[in-house]
């Protein structure tokens, strides 16, 4: 079971490392890389898709689909829930051609296990797509969730929680920095004084995340050019009243008082007290320590939404109707969460789902695929 164990970790490890090579430029390597794979019966049973046409191995790396179609119906751009659900529902029309356009070249056996999604990030798997750097942040597996209703709770939702804290079984520290740094955009010299001296050390980390900001971003173009990625600020922390703040401090002081509880206290959790660099001139724990930290340290979990709002043509800050055509444009619709006109209290893969179901009930209909009583 061990060996089993080593195996599946090392070839996921040497898959990731070569995600974005061919068996051409490996050479002896890719022989190697295969012949892992194809001897654990663990990952053999996982990849079985990749299996090749003999039923007996498994085919590690991708290669090109010969079959050229020179038009198509419908194009989606970005296999995400919501692109992922829509294709497969408009699939289900027999004569209509449908291409997903999506990051990165062809799909490889890393890119079948979903619990290996986040291992794409930084590769040409992944979009690329990073935000614009501001002064007030950023300068610097899920194992429980929970939802907190602070005292800055907004006066016209006041049962809406503001916080959500996410227990995580490890550390920045827990891969020697190697990848949840990256993740949380933590800096290499910002990790070597707080997390280095923890590797090989047991630890845990309670994760702040901000439901209902106040502040607001948004997106501009980097030039005429189409196919030149937009910039994106975030505006994170830029409210006046300073409340998006000051609710992830009352989301710490929660994640506190959880950890100093006797079920936490019995394997002598405590707090990591190492200053973050850039904050040493405030007193460890105050508010205005915690301020600094937050501003220093700050990251995205990929819950990006709002930033096409659903709304009447009227209404100037609305990009799609409701049935999600992008104002002023013909041909063209957002399916994705995008569209939902303000942020959610949960996470946003069910309802990304959910949106890209009843994209698909909408362009059905539109061609006349589908009637009203059969809307799923």
């Amino acid at each position: 079971m061990l060996l089993e164990l080593f195996l599946q970790a090392l070839s996921v490890l040497l898959l990731a490392l070569i995600v974005e090579k061919t068996p051409d430029n490996l050479g002896p390597i890719a022989d190697l890389i295969t012949g892992i794979v194809n001897k654990s019966s663990i990952i053999s049973e996982n990849l079985s898709p990749y299996r090749q046409n003999d039923g007996k191995d498994i085919s590690v790396f991708p290669t090109s689909s010969s079959e050229s179609i020179e038009t198509y119906d419908f194009i989606i751009v970005g296999a995400s829930p919501s692109g992922s659900a829509l294709a497969n529902r408009l699939s289900e029309v027999g004569k209509w051609n449908i291409i997903v356009l999506e990051a990165g070249g062809m799909p490889s056996p890393l890119t079948t296990i979903p619990v290996q999604c986040t291992l794409l990030s930084f590769t040409a798997y992944d979009w690329g797509a990073h935000t614009e750097p501001q002064e007030q942040h950023c300068r610097g597996n899920v194992e429980a969730l929970t939802y907190v209703k602070t005292n800055l709770t907004d006066p016209e939702h006041p049962t809406w929680p503001d916080i959500e804290l996410i227990f995580l079984a490890g550390t920045p520290a827990t891969d020697f920095g190697l990848y949840i740094r990256q993740i949380f955009n933590i800096p290499k010299e910002t990790f070597n004084v707080v997390w280095k001296p923890l590797i090989g050390k047991p630890g845990f980390t309670v994760l702040t995340q901000l439901m209902h900001p106040i502040s607001v971003g948004y997106i501009r173009l980097r030039s005429k050019d189409s196919l030149d990625e937009p910039r994106y600020f975030t505006n994170f922390f830029s409210d006046p009243e300073n409340i998006d703040v000051r609710a992830h401090i009352a989301g710490i002081r929660e994640g506190q008082r959880i950890v100093s509880q006797p079920t936490m206290q019995r394997y002598g959790a405590r707090i990591v007290d190492t200053p973050i660099p850039g904050c040493a001139n405030f007193t460890f724990d105050t508010d205005e320590y915690w301020e600094c930290a937050i501003r220093e340290l700050t990251g995205s979990l990929w819950h990006q939404q709002s930033t096409c709002k659903m709304g009447p043509k009227e209404d100037k800050t609305a990009v799609v109707d409701a049935k999600l055509r992008v104002h002023g444009l013909k041909g063209l619709r957002v399916i994705d969460t995008g569209v939902i006109p303000r942020s959610i209290s949960a996470h946003l893969t069910g309802p990304a789902y959910m949106i890209g179901e009843k994209g698909a009930d909408i362009i059905k209909q539109d061609w006349g695929e589908l009637r009203s009583s059969d809307q799923s």
